[in-house]
């Protein structure tokens, strides 16, 4: 039972720091992580297109279907070179979306809470004041969503950071009532 505990320790340590340096990057360079992350995804889609086109050509001779194989991997190519060329205004786009879903979201609370406060199950005031801050994130990252993309990142990086701190406080006080027993 030790070894085992043992073995998720360092597992939970591990992921705790790869979460806090990740999340860091994400809070003091998230320009630089963004491109990053789009590298990878467009080498990615690349390799695997590349792969599957070997693969389909291969499989040409043999008296097996090839075509789907062939078409798909020519879709992951044409996939890759989309990000890697448009890649800002998909992110945008991506953004816009989610603003306007806490524009969105942020109208309905408002409504919930000129409604009836007697139907609401948490206090009215907060639903409000959720509401306006919905609105308001949606309006601003419908405006200037790259900025707000930025900012995401750093919010997820101060996510990641805290998720990180939690599990290596979680890990202590499990390790610290292992001991008691």
């Amino acid at each position: 039972m030790k070894a085992i505990m043992n073995t998720l320790e360092k597992e939970v340590l591990l992921r705790s720091i790869c979460l806090f340096v990740f999340g860091l990057l994400a809070l003091l360079i998230p320009e630089m992580l963004y491109k990053a992350t789009i590298i990878i995804i467009v080498g990615f889609l690349a390799v695997m297109g590349l792969f599957n086109v070997v693969g389909a050509l291969r499989t040409k001779g043999k008296n097996e279907p090839y075509l789907f194989p062939l078409l798909y991997s020519i879709f992951l190519l044409i996939l890759a070179l989309i990000i890697y060329l448009y890649n800002k205004q998909l992110a945008s786009l991506t953004v816009i979306l989610i603003g306007i879903i806490l524009l969105l979201n942020g109208i309905l609370d408002v409504f919930r809470y000129a409604n009836g406060k007697e139907e609401v199950r948490q206090p009215a005031n907060l639903l409000l004041i959720i509401g306006i801050i919905g609105i308001i994130a949606g309006v601003v990252v419908i405006i200037n969503p790259f900025g707000s993309m930025i900012f995401l990142f750093r919010f997820v990086g101060l996510v990641l950071m805290a998720v990180s701190a939690g599990d290596v406080f979680f890990l202590k006080k499990d390790q610290v009532q292992l001991d008691e027993k």
